[in-house]
């Protein structure tokens, strides 16, 4: 979140290129260029869109549109060595009009994106891709490899995408649907969402409701608020550990008609938070943490195979059939 921040503070730097729609008399102007032998991909934009796409062959190809005056709006396309550089600067203030970018790679491509205001749209990319945007939006489509995107407040949404990844936002909303891998998701003001997903997660948000539907743990997950709530159905899987927690909020697994197999234990303050189960409990306990006195209660079903720990400081802590 630390770096949705940054480019948050890179935005405000912009204000200044305060932007309208082009006037009727605007004419688009186009420049495409294509790259051969290119390894290395740096985008580093002030206020276009960005939309990557994988190609069939070895090139880069690059389609610039642009209704800014030649006299306020500079752009760059420079390859060296293998990496290809794309950028845009602006002269002036007040500057009207708008640029699209539309950037088509080959597989395996290393893909570096920066923006302070503009959103970035990639489709069926294979490779490696690290982006930030002040405020612009992210929306990661059929990707496959190592995916690394923040934002300072705008929203981000991976979809149909495999591999590892680091999803973040400052105040937006992040989303994950029918994808696979390792994640790492986090909003800090904003709601966190995982569907249909298959791997070991890790969601969570400041103030925001964290939600997993749908899903299947390999080995870890852990869904966490501060102050929001937490919600998960409980997820398929033969032997995982998990972890659903909210400090002043709400935390709960809903079974959802599934069977429980393994160990469950709840916890929350003793004075201020509360345990809801539908299930009997085995065994409580009080213990000391931070000069709070807590309740633990525990059972287990089945032959014990999963550890699911659900708990809240001032919230319900809750397991629903």
């Amino acid at each position: 979140m630390r770096r949705s921040m940054m480019m948050l503070a890179a935005a405000v730097l912009v204000l200044a290129l305060t932007t309208g729609p082009a006037t009727a008399k605007s004419e688009a102007k186009v420049v495409e260029k294509q790259f051969d032998g290119i390894e290395t991909l740096r985008i580093d934009l002030v206020l276009g869109g960005c939309r990557i796409e994988q190609g069939r062959g070895d090139a880069v190809s690059v389609r610039l549109e642009y209704t800014y005056d030649d006299d306020e709006y500079e752009f760059d396309m420079d390859a060296h060595g293998g990496t290809l550089r794309l950028e845009e600067e602006f002269d002036g203030h007040d500057v009207k009009g708008e640029s699209d970018w539309t950037i088509t790679v080959p597989k395996g491509i290393d893909i570096r994106f920066e923006s302070a205001t503009g959103g970035l749209e990639v489709v069926g990319v294979t490779g490696e891709l690290e982006a930030s945007s002040g405020t612009g939006s992210m929306e990661i489509t059929d990707f496959d490899g190592e995916l690394d995107v923040s934002s300072g407040t705008g929203h981000v949404s991976v979809t149909g995408s495999k591999g590892e990844f680091d999803i973040s936002s400052g105040t937006g909303k992040v989303t994950i649907d029918d994808c696979s891998g390792l994640f790492d998701a986090s909003s800090g003001t904003g709601g966190v969402v995982v569907m249909k997903t298959k791997g070991d997660i890790e969601a969570s948000s400041g103030t925001g409701n964290v939600e997993a539907r749908d899903i299947e743990i390999l080995e870890n997950g852990e869904f966490s608020s501060g102050t929001g709530r937490a919600e998960i159905d409980l997820p398929k899987g033969k032997s995982y550990d998990l972890e659903v927690s909210s400090g002043t909020g709400h935390a709960v697994v809903d079974c959802a008609g599934r069977k429980i197999d393994g160990y469950v234990e709840m916890t929350a303050k003793k004075r201020s938070g509360r345990i809801s189960s539908a299930f009997d409990f085995e065994g409580s306990e009080e213990f000391e943490r931070h000069d709070d006195t807590y309740v633990r209660k525990y059972f287990t079903a089945g032959d014990g195979s999963c550890n699911i720990k659900i708990s809240t400081g001032t919230g319900t802590a809750k397991l629903k059939k």
